[in-house]
C-alpha cells in the first residue's frame, strides 16, 4: 500500500504541573501504559534508538516501532512511528513523525503539544484526531495528579 498523502495534526493542552513531573509521565513506561491503550514501551530515550510500543487490542498483539530522533529532559521529545495496526507497509515513507513539545506558561503551568506529521493515510489521522483528546487529557490527570 502506498502513501495516500502527508497528513499531520496538533493539539495543545494547558497542565498544571512542572515540567520534571510531565516529562516523568511522557517516559516512564509504567506511565505511557496509562495514556497509550496499554502499550508497553521499551527503549532507552537516546537518539538513535529504537522504540516499541506492544499492545493487545481485541485479543490481537500489535507491535508499533520507531527510532527516538531527539530527547531533551523537560522540553522536547520526538520519533519516528509505524503503527502495525493500519496495514500499511513497514517503510520508511510510511513513518509518521511525533513530537511532544513542553513549554513553561507560568509557575504552575505548562503547555504541551502534541504533533503527528507524515501520517500516511487518512483513515490513520481520523483515528488519531478521535483519541488525540482522551491521550492529552489522561496524560494531563496523570501529572496533575502525580
Amino acid at each position: 500500500m502506498t502513501k495516500e498523502n502527508n497528513f499531520s495534526t496538533e493539539k495543545s493542552i494547558e497542565i498544571n504541573s512542572t515540567p520534571e513531573i510531565l516529562w516523568e509521565v511522557l517516559t516512564n513506561p509504567e506511565k505511557i501504559k496509562l495514556f497509550m491503550f496499554g502499550s508497553e514501551i521499551v527503549t532507552s530515550w537516546k537518539p538513535g534508538s529504537p522504540v516499541t510500543f506492544t499492545r493487545v487490542t481485541h485479543g490481537q498483539q500489535w507491535q508499533d516501532k520507531g527510532k527516538i530522533l531527539k530527547c531533551m529532559p523537560g522540553e522536547l521529545l520526538k520519533f519516528s512511528y509505524w503503527s502495525s495496526q493500519e496495514g500499511y507497509e513497514d517503510i520508511p515513507q510510511n513513518y509518521s513523525i511525533i513530537t511532544y513539545t513542553l513549554i513553561k506558561q507560568n509557575p504552575e503551568a505548562i503547555k504541551l503539544t502534541y504533533r503527528r506529521e507524515n501520517i500516511p493515510i487518512r483513515f490513520e489521522l481520523k483515528n488519531q484526531e478521535k483519541h488525540l483528546p482522551e491521550l492529552l487529557e489522561k496524560i494531563k490527570k496523570l501529572a496533575e495528579q502525580f
